[in-house]
């Protein structure tokens, strides 16, 4: 179908921006590409991803698949396989939207990811209603006590970094930290090793030259959303750059 298509080509571009600048820029962390439910439950997608990494072999490291919490435990045991194969090639895993559906620490545990992304809600209510903290607390814990790092969305300003930072996560991700960017302008500030900052985020990340984008999720072609110590990364001339930052 029409998803699979937008798959198959963000995963090209990404690869290939990788390729192209991927080991001149050593700020680059990784780039996370979002995949969307049906392309994991299509055995010929999954051999075309795990092919396409191979023939990038010199930059897999640098690449992170990103897949919903619920889709993944639609069929853990399947996942894992994928995921066991993923890491042969070096690309890592990150499960997006955890604390919205009902897994078990144990199968969270089982698929074994890099990277678990609190649900933006929870960081949302956190910001306006004054909730969703025990949850995201919770999950940060989670996320150190599995061996994995934690990713929390929709930082919108310096306040929520400094009590997500507070809390313990690892990566944030929002506007506060980096709004969409166009592919030349990612490229530039992955050259220069840092990103513009208001000053009072900045002063939160305690650094005044923040190290150089860290990227995140590039999704289908459409919106982008931005992230926290700095990161940021697109995959193709025609997608905004989506930037994942660090907060420790």
């Amino acid at each position: 179908g029409q998803m699979a298509s937008v798959d198959r080509w963000v995963l090209r571009q990404a690869l290939q921006w990788l390729s192209r600048h991927g080991e001149r820029f050593p700020a680059l962390q990784f780039l996370s590409v979002n995949l969307s439910a049906r392309a994991l439950n299509d055995e010929l997608f999954k051999t075309f991803v795990l092919a396409l990494l191979r023939r990038h072999h010199n930059v897999a490291r640098l690449l992170v698949i990103e897949i919903s919490e619920s889709v993944a435990m639609q069929d853990v045991f399947v996942l894992e396989k994928f995921v066991s194969q993923l890491r042969e090639t070096g690309a890592r895993l990150a499960l997006d939207d955890v604390g919205s559906g009902y897994s078990s620490f144990a199968s969270l545990d089982d698929v074994g990811a890099n990277y678990l992304k609190i649900d933006g809600q929870f960081v949302r209510a956190m910001t306006r209603q004054g909730s969703g903290t025990t949850v995201i607390r919770t999950i940060n814990v989670l996320a150190h006590e599995l061996g994995m790092e934690s990713i929390a969305g929709s930082v919108e300003d310096a306040q929520t970094l400094a009590v997500l930072k507070a809390m313990g996560a690892d990566y944030g991700q929002g506007i506060a930290l980096c709004p969409a960017l166009p592919l030349d302008a990612f490229t530039e500030a992955c050259a220069r090793g840092t990103l513009d900052l208001a000053p009072e985020v900045r002063a939160v990340l305690g650094s005044e030259r923040p190290a150089a984008p860290r990227p995140r999720p590039v999704d289908a072609p459409g919106s982008g959303a931005a992230s926290g110590e700095i990161s940021a990364a697109p995959a193709s001339e025609e997608l905004p750059a989506d930037s994942t930052a660090t907060v420790a």
